[in-house]
């Protein structure tokens, strides 16, 4: 009895890259090789060396690369991010020579937090503010494109 042969999304020879593949896995891709160089800004040519699809891949789901990185681009909050930053330089502080104790490091956290508590509640606001902005947009480009299907339907 035969076995099914699966079709190989790589091209030929050892470590290609993949030539095919959802919209949701080179998103991720893409998104798994910032978090392993976080500090680099992704062209397509960093992209070609570091990740591991084809440029066929990315492009049979997004028209450019900045469309691409766009998709791929953490959907974190102001606030998230502050905290991100904040256990990034703890890091750095720790790593460079500051020699801070775990104690320290849970002071200026601490610290940190009891200064920013108050932004949780302003970032979510201003959130909330962007999103009801947005939908609004979509509402009145709905409206609008309606009138217009409206008036192409009316005989002249």
């Amino acid at each position: 009895m035969a076995k099914n042969k699966e079709t190989s999304h790589r091209g030929a020879g050892k470590g290609q890259k993949l030539l095919s593949g959802t919209r949701n896995q080179v998103i991720r891709d893409l998104q798994h090789v910032h978090k392993l160089f976080p500090t680099a800004n992704p062209d397509r040519d960093f992209y070609r060396q570091h990740g591991k699809y084809a440029d066929v891949a990315w492009k049979e789901h997004f028209p450019r690369f900045k469309d691409f990185v766009a998709a791929a681009k953490p959907t974190l909050t102001p606030f998230a991010a502050a905290c991100r930053y904040l256990e990034q330089a703890a890091g750095l502080l720790k790593q460079h020579g500051k020699n801070l104790s775990d104690d320290e490091l849970r002071e200026i956290n601490r610290s940190f937090f009891g200064k920013v508590e108050w932004l949780s509640q302003e970032l979510e606001d201003f959130s909330d503010r962007v999103t009801d902005k947005i939908l609004a947009e979509m509402e009145e480009e709905q409206r609008i494109e309606a009138e217009e299907n409206e008036k192409a339907k009316q005989p002249k």
